[in-house]
């Protein structure tokens, strides 16, 4: 079956994002069919993601394992605007070094059994969507690491994203004062966290408004 117009769909074993990739060719075909090369190992550029559309819903969705290797500028940076981007892992979804994924907007997910950021001073990852929501599940493991959500927007009409974070295990995220900043000048986002071991370990959450009503958590 093919996936839907302004869809892009993978459904490799194995997805590595690096500064130079060989598979680049399923990106730039603009539509990938749901069942494309299923059982191979894809190694995606940097350069080819961050060149697709701004509307176009983005899924990298792998059987086993996603991979964000060490990138030059540290950041992976989604035109996604009123598109989304999406990456679902059967295993792990696990990177390299600092790192931050970002979208214009766009909502943000990461669906994996666990995800796991190395402590600070060996790596961390930053989501940021520039006032679009961000969710987060792992459906088997823990969320552990530090890992920094931020939807935050500043514009004059902005609103802060919402955000949900949901692990069958434990749930870390530390490494700054702030680690859940969901800021909007005209309100703040709404924060869900859960953890299916009861524990929940975060920096602070902030979904403060300076012009309208904050979020709840």
């Amino acid at each position: 079956p093919r996936g839907h117009p302004g869809t892009l769909f993978l459904d490799p074993l194995n997805i590595r994002i690096v500064a130079e990739g060989e598979d680049d060719a399923e990106v730039a075909d603009g539509e990938v069919l749901a069942g494309d090369r299923p059982g191979d190992a894809l190694t995606l550029s940097e350069t080819a993601l961050e060149s697709l559309a701004g509307n176009m819903n983005v899924v990298l969705e792998a059987t086993d394992s996603i991979t964000i290797d060490a990138l030059e500028d540290r950041v992976l940076g989604f035109a996604a605007a009123t598109g989304s981007v999406t990456f679902r892992a059967g295993g792990a979804f696990q990177i390299g070094d600092f790192l931050t994924v970002e979208t214009q907007g766009g909502h943000l997910a990461i669906d994996a059994a666990v995800l796991t950021a190395a402590p600070q001073s060996f790596g961390s990852l930053a989501l940021r969507t520039n006032g679009g929501s961000i969710s987060v599940q792992a459906r088997t493991g823990a969320v552990d690491g530090a890992i920094y959500l931020l939807t935050d927007s500043s514009s004059a009409n902005g609103r802060g994203g919402d955000i949900s974070v949901s692990a069958a295990g434990d749930l870390s995220m530390k490494g700054r004062d702030i680690n859940v900043d969901a800021r909007g000048t005209l309100g703040g986002g709404e924060v869900s966290l859960s953890s299916g071991t009861g524990v929940v370990d975060i920096g602070d959450v902030d979904t403060s408004s300076t012009a309208g009503q904050g979020g709840g958590l």
